[in-house]
Formats: C-alpha cells, sequence, structure tokens
C-alpha cells in the first residue's frame, strides 16, 4: 500500500484542495494448483482429496475423469473431491482444472490408488475346493467344459483310487 499525493477539485469553492489517496496494487495472478503425492488407500477407505489454487482473482474449479466432470466449484482457494466408499474401480488419475482471467485450464493429475483385497469369483472357490478335496458339494453346476472334465478325471481318479484299494 503505497500514498501519494494529489489534486483535488472542491467543487464547492474554487480553491484547489491537496489530499492523499491510498494506491493498492492488486497483482493478477493465474492459477497455481497444489502439487502432492499419489493417494494409497484400502478398498472400503472414505477418500477425500483437497487442493490448495493460489489465484487472483479466484478459480473455478473443476474435477474430471477423462472428459466426464465429476464436480465444478466457482470462486475457490481450496478445493476437494470426495469417495465415501473406495473401490478397486476408483483407482485412476483424476485431472483438475482451474481458470481465471488471467488463464484457463491449468491443470494437475491427481492420481488415486486404492489397495483391493482378490475375491474369487463363486466358481474360482469351486474349482479350488474341488482340487483340494477331491470331492464336490451336492448341487454344483459348472459354467465350463474345461471345468466339467476336471471333474470328470477327479471322479474317476477316485474310482480308481477305491476300486485298486479293495
Amino acid at each position: 500500500m503505497y500514498a501519494s499525493s494529489c489534486s483535488c477539485l472542491n467543487f464547492l469553492s474554487s480553491s484547489v484542495i491537496v489530499c492523499f489517496r491510498l494506491i493498492f496494487c492488486l497483482l493478477a495472478v493465474q492459477p497455481l494448483i497444489e502439487i502432492k503425492q499419489r493417494m494409497v488407500v484400502n478398498e472400503t477407505d472414505r477418500v477425500v482429496l483437497t487442493r490448495q489454487i493460489n489465484s487472483n482473482p479466484l478459480a473455478n474449479i473443476s474435477w474430471l475423469h477423462g472428459t466426464k466432470m465429476l464436480k465444478r466449484q466457482f470462486f475457490v482457494k481450496t478445493t476437494s473431491f470426495i469417495i465415501e466408499t473406495a473401490q478397486c474401480t476408483d483407482t485412476m488419475n483424476f485431472t483438475l482444472m482451474a481458470s481465471n482471467i488471467v488463464q484457463s485450464n491449468v491443470t494437475s493429475r491427481v492420481e488415486l490408488i486404492v489397495n483391493c483385497e482378490y475375491k474369487a469369483t463363486s466358481s474360482q472357490q469351486l474349482e479350488h475346493n474341488a482340487s483340494k478335496k477331491k470331492s464336490l458339494p451336492k448341487g454344483v453346476t459348472f459354467s465350463n467344459r474345461t471345468t466339467l472334465l476336471k471333474v470328470f478325471f477327479m471322479f474317476f481318479e477316485c474310482c480308481l483310487s477305491i476300486f485298486f484299494m479293495k
């Protein structure tokens, strides 16, 4: 803030009055997005991706996945994108885009990695159990021929071992 002198005209009389005015220097600045390391979370965690945006005037923000707009905010210094329950499919790179009158479309990558637990499908679990126990639960159906052949040969092997044990 600087003080400077100036001349002002007094409309009520013809005399010139000396006055002071304050000059504010407003510097317009393009958006600058805070850079952070990738975020690594576990499946089912609550995720809050947050970034600070330095700009003057304040920036308009867009959170994107590819070309899909996920969230938009106007005139902000801090932005957050929340995922209530992280899933494996949430592992991705988001794009954070900030714009103001100085610069449009300033972007930053926001990387999220979700640690996932391996979950065997029911047919994979049945195959695993069948290979371990050499017996199958009653009423089991199989979705492909390879699995059916495996079961047949396991049954055949079991019958042979019983036959030769007697």
